[in-house]
């Protein structure tokens, strides 16, 4: 791109300098300036005006010029152009080589490439093998920027050409300027005077075309107008259409999403649904299967108990056939018989039990018969009595014996009939002891045989009220003792038994006496009197004596607690509600019960009130008694009268089974429950109809605090619910906090690990279901908090995991929120995990110990199946083992409580401690390789460690060449060489295929351990005068490896010669001596050659050789003598006597004896040593 532009920009820079130089020599007269549109034009109908009236030359000189200004600004601004193309171009081609530099840099950083030869053969490092790919892209890299830097150097060179030309064609133009400047002056002078003539007409011109121009602007102004609010309309009803077709597509996009979480939702609980489902076929199908196999156990346990049975009878009737055929009776009757016999007493037995049971059955029939015709003999009895009294009670007759009773009890005479002959007038008031409605106060307290009357009637013997009676009935109660005549004579003065007083005796009913009226009359007027004159009591009688005055003190006080008794009796009357009520009969049945019944039985239930608010129930109220009747709502007990308003019609008299409604308003003021009645006061009784108001609350209760999970095999999982109802209105937000070991308080597990051993991790989860929470990266994850919506319920799903087999209880705390707070829920989880159905046995290392390089070696993996179904186990080898191991077969099948075998063959290489060293234990300095056995359906594999300690098996030899220098023929040059064994692993070695003149000391074959050094003797007895060079070969049964020590040796001519290389001397005692002879020659025929012998230090003082020094001439020899003579053995040295132990000392300084240590009976050397240090016995 960037060489395309320069391109571009040369061209162009080119094409207008050729351009200027093309009109420069044409010398044309430039053109005027141009302006604005609209002044361009009025200034060029001018300019063609005055044109046509000037000459040619004043044209041409006037293109001329213009031309030749515009192209010089052209070449001015292209030569800036290529100036500034320039610069860029040299700061890139800088920034290439920066970055050129930096690659080179990096490329020299990187270790050189390694050899081709090199990799071929394996022998380069992985550092250099790793490094080549990065070092060739650098190379790479380093040769772009290269080639890069070449072009752009060869494109800078031919746009400094190019500036170079374009500044030459600057400076001609520069020249045409100064020149065309001569034409401008002599044009400015002719163009003066035209002007001058022209400006009139010019003005006139201008003029015109200005009142053109304005009506031409006020046009285009109106057109620009309209146009503008034409769109401007289209504008608006487009984003009218724009902005409801977006909210209807955010309307349908929100539908959509609300669609799909509905179906997300459904999905996900027909799956919770599906899977629960599996679980339980599972339990089930696991339940099946324990109680078939404990039903087989059981029946192979009673056909064990039958067989046995069966068994010891059957030698028990051989042991007595056996006898009986002793005894001469034939044991084939005997058991028949006894057999027979057995079988009658069976089969009696059998028919005695169900002879019994058959009667039982008739009996309990026979019982159920009677009571069922007892039953109807009542029913019967009953229904005929019924039908009795109702007939009973239709015909004239009854009629007329209702009447009958009826006159009898309503007549003050008793009679049923008031006038036989129907001629006397009849006044009801005279002969009806019936009240009419008028019956008040008023007409009781005019009429005292009336009140009597009616007091008779309604409480016999009970004494009138003072309300009840006149005044002058209430002055003699009071004074002399109306109504008391119980009390007897005695209580009666003697003045209050005059004829003008009462004696106290009861009138009779119907009668009144002659002497009260006319008492009555006289305190009349005595009162009038009295009143009247107001000097003082008229007609008084003489004052009474004290004992009379406190007779009737006691008589008023008698009087006085009487009244209150009656006062208390009346009120304890009046205050039972049921004295207003009567009891229902119809047909001879007596209806108990409420009379009205509401609909529905609650009552009146307000829930989820606000204080503030108005609530309205109604109900409907039916009469559920035999007859007619109605009811009347009574007011509501305090404090509740004043929170409910009832609103119901007049029932009036309603008949068995009619139905009406009453309205129950409600207003809350507090927050507080409400339970109360709303009475109904009937024609039996008081009916209660409950009202119960419940404010806007939650209740959160956990249904199953308790989750038992089946017993779930290790790698598989099962789920339990736990379901949180909310009984409330306000909905509850709740969080699970993490399961910890039951017992434990919340929080007390640790991520890291438990006690024992025990991990962090807990192999339940729990989630809410429904409930998820948004990620960092968009998804979603189940999370562990919800909220319980009023009047629902949410459920925790807890899901078990075992990672290992035992039993396992932990506790989930559900923390509840607002308004809730401080209330929690435990949910108690217990589960089993079973192990798994395909086990090591418990293996879990496959140790291979140490192995060698090159070695191979073999184990057996044995995998054993408790289930009852064969399983699939496949056994792969790891990545890091491949080409080092093999396994044999790598798929099985194992068969129900059987096993099965994988054999394992380990060949270590080179290769393979480098590709394992990550599984290197730093301790042990051992590979653990962790390997698996899976088996489809078992979602957990079978984890062991294949663990092997890798070794080489090298041996270094010290020197790494031997070279046993000149030897003389028949002489032997030994040189000891150290053998170091690097290996971990004990080596077999051997010295194989040795040349004749080579022998090893002490042998040729031999054992070392891992990390000793041995040191054996190589010998080299050469046999012909010439140098050799060989190598020593050393094999290993460690991987069967050949080593090879490199041997140098010369042999020689000796330069003496002798009989032999051994004298053996015969055995010499002590003083004596012994020698032996040897010759010594010299084979030289023209040198001379001394000889010493040398005898060892530790022999000197008993060996001698004569003459240990001396010469020969060529060719000769001499006998050399050697003498042994031993010196006398040393006496043996008498042992040393044992020093006694200084006695302990107590603090005085004393000796402390010490107790004799128990000890065999004849003193052994152990009982001398312990008792006795000084060498005695236990004795001494």
């Amino acid at each position: 791109a960037i060489d395309a532009e320069l391109r571009g920009i040369a061209a162009a820079a080119a094409g207008e300098i050729d351009a200027f130089l093309a009109e420069a020599q044409k010398s044309v007269t430039p053109a005027g300036p141009r302006g604005s549109l609209a002044a361009r034009a009025r200034a060029a109908r001018a300019s063609a005006e005055l044109r046509r009236e000037t000459s040619e030359r004043n044209v041409r000189d006037e293109r001329a010029v213009a031309a030749a200004l515009a192209h010089y600004d052209g070449a001015k601004r292209a030569l800036a152009e290529l100036s500034a193309r320039m610069e860029r171009v040299q700061r890139t081609i800088d920034e290439l080589e920066d970055d050129a530099a930096v690659a080179i840099g990096e490329m020299d950083g990187t270790p050189g490439e390694p050899d081709p030869g090199a990799v071929a053969m394996g022998a380069a490092t992985q550092t250099q093998l790793a490094t080549l790919p990065r070092r060739r892209g650098l190379e790479r890299e380093a040769a772009e920027y290269a080639s890069e830097i070449a072009s752009r150097t060869e494109e800078l060179e031919r746009l400094d050409a190019e500036v170079a030309r374009a500044r030459r064609e600057l400076i001609d133009a520069e020249h045409d300027v100064v020149f065309v400047d001569d034409l401008r002056g002599a044009v400015a002078e002719r163009e003066a005077a035209a002007l001058v003539r022209d400006s009139a007409r010019v003005a006139d011109i201008s003029r015109t075309d200005a009142e053109a121009l304005r009506r031409y602007e006020a046009a285009r102004h109106a057109a620009y107008t309209k146009e503008r609010t034409r769109r401007e309309m289209v504008a608006e009803r487009e984003r009218f259409v724009i902005d409801a077709g977006r909210a209807s597509r955010e309307d349908a996009y929100r539908r959509v999403n609300e669609k799909l979480r509905h179906v997300r939702d459904h999905l996900e609980a027909a799956a919770a649904m599906d899977r629960e489902r599996h679980v339980d076929d599972t339990r089930r199908l696991l339940e099946l299967k324990h109680s078939t196999e404990r039903a087989f156990e059981q029946v192979a346990k009673y056909v064990a108990a039958k067989n046995s049975f069966h068994e010891q009878r059957k030698a028990t009737m051989r042991r007595e056939a056996a006898d009986l055929l002793a005894k001469g009776t034939n044991p084939y009757l005997v058991f028949q018989e006894r057999e027979e016999q057995r079988r009658v007493r069976a089969a009696e037995r059998r028919n005695a039990r169900n002879h019994e049971m058959r009667m039982e059955q008739i009996r309990a029939r026979l019982s159920k018969e009677e009571k069922e015709e007892a039953r109807r003999a009542a029913e019967a009895a009953k229904k005929k009595e019924l039908d009795r009294m109702y007939t009973r009670t239709l015909g004239r007759r009854a009629r007329e014996e209702r009447t009958k009773k009826y006159m009898e009890g309503a007549t003050r005479d008793g009679v049923d009939i008031l006038d036989a002959t129907g001629r006397s007038v009849v006044f009801p008031s005279q002969v009806s002891r019936v009240p009419p409605k008028s019956l008040g106060l008023g007409g009781l307290r005019e009429d005292p045989e009336r009140r009597r009357m009616v007091a008779d009637d309604l409480a016999p013997g009970a004494q009138p009220l003072d309300a009840m009676l006149t005044r002058r009935e209430r002055e003699l109660r009071l004074g002399e003792g109306v109504g008391v005549g119980s009390l007897g004579k005695e209580y009666e003065p003697s003045w209050n038994a005059g004829p003008d007083r009462g004696t106290g005796a009861v009138t009779p009913p119907g009668t009144r006496s002659t002497e009260t009226t006319k008492t009555n009359k006289t305190t009349k007027t005595t009162v009038t009197g009295e009143e009247q004159d107001g000097d003082g009591p008229a007609g008084l009688e003489e004052p009474e004596d004290e004992e009379a005055i406190k007779t009737r003190e006691r008589r008023s006080a008698l009087l006085r607690m009487e009244s209150e008794r009656l006062k208390a009796k009346a009120k304890e009357r009046f205050s039972d509600p049921d004295r207003l009520y009567s009891s229902q009969v119809v047909c001879g049945r007596e209806f108990a019960g409420d009379s009205f019944a509401p609909t529905p039985k609650r009552g009146f239930l307000f829930t989820d009130f606000e204080a503030g608010g108005k609530y309205r129930k109604k109900i409907t109220v039916t009469n559920v008694s035999y007859s007619t009747g109605t009811f009347k709502v009574m007011d509501m007990e305090y404090p509740y009268s004043s929170l409910f308003d009832v609103e119901y019609a007049p029932p009036g008299r309603m008949s068995a089974g009619m139905s009406t409604s009453i309205h129950l308003t409600f207003t809350p003021r507090t927050m507080d429950p409400v339970s109360c009645n709303l009475q109904l006061s009937t024609n039996t009784g008081i009916v209660r109809i409950p009202v119960e108001c419940r404010p806007k609350s939650a209740e959160v209760y956990l249904v199953n605090e308790e989750l038992d999970f089946p017993e779930t095999l290790v790698g598989q999982s099962a789920v339990a619910f736990a379901q949180l109802i909310n009984e409330g209105a306000i909905p509850v937000p709740f969080a699970c906090e993490y399961p910890v070991p039951a017992g434990c308080e919340p929080g007390s597990r640790s991520e890291g690990g438990g006690k024992d051993g025990e991990t962090g991790d807990s192999p339940f989860t729990v989630r809410v279901r429904g409930s998820w929470k948004e990620l960092e990266d968009g998804g979603r994850a189940p999370s562990a908090e919800g909220v319980v919506p009023g009047y629902g319920s949410a459920f925790i799903v807890c899901e078990f995991h075992p990672r290992r087999d035992g039993t396992v209880q932990e506790d989930v705390h559900v923390r509840l929120g607002a308004p809730l707070e401080g209330v929690d829920a435990v949910v108690k989880l217990r589960a089993v995990a079973g192990p798994l159905p395909v086990h090591l046995d418990g293996r879990t290392t496959m140790d291979f110990k140490g192995v060698a390089v090159g070695c191979v070696y073999r184990d057996e993996l044995i995998v054993k199946n408790r289930a009852d179904v064969p399983a699939r186990c496949v056994l792969r080898v790891p990545e890091c083992l491949l080409g080092s191991c093999e396994i044999i077969p790598d798929m099985l099948f194992c068969q129900p409580g059987g096993y099965a075998t994988f054999s394992v063959k380990m060949t270590p290489t080179a290769k393979t401690a480098e590709r394992c060293k990550k599984h290197v234990n730093p301790e042990t300095g051992c590979v653990e390789v962790p390997m698996k056995v899976t088996t489809p359906g078992q979602n957990l594999p079978v984890p062991f460690t294949l663990r092997a300690l890798l070794t080489s098996s090298d041996l270094t030899f010290d020197p790494p060449a031997v070279d046993f220098g000149k030897v003389a023929l028949g002489e032997t040059s030994a040189v000891k060489v150290k053998i170091t064994n690097h290996a971990r692993l004990m080596q077999t070695f051997g010295f194989s295929e040795l040349p004749d003149t080579v022998s090893v000391a002490p042998s040729p074959y031999g054992e070392i351990l891992a990390g000793e050094t041995l040191e054996v003797e190589l010998r080299y007895a050469p046999t012909l005068v010439q140098s050799q060079s060989f190598a020593v070969r050393v094999k290993t049964l460690l991987g069967g490896r050949i080593f090879n020590l490199s041997c140098v040796g010369r042999g020689v001519k000796p330069a003496l010669e002798m009989t032999g290389n051994v004298v053996t001397l015969p055995p010499t005692a002590a003083r004596e001596m012994s020698h032996g002879t040897v010759v010594i020659r010299n084979t030289s025929r023209r040198r001379t050659e001394t000889f010493e012998f040398v005898v060892p230090a530790g022999a000197s003082n008993v060996l001698r050789v004569s003459p240990h020094v001396g010469t020969l001439g060529p060719g000769q020899g001499t006998r050399v003598r050697v003498e042994f003579c031993p010196e006398e053995p040393p006496p043996p040295t008498p042992p040393r006597e044992p020093t006694p132990e200084p006695p302990e000392l107590d603090e005085d300084g004393n000796p402390i004896e010490k107790p004799e240590e128990p000890g065999d009976g004849d003193g052994d050397a152990d009982g001398d040593e312990k008792s006795a240090p000084g060498g005695g016995d236990a004795d001494g």
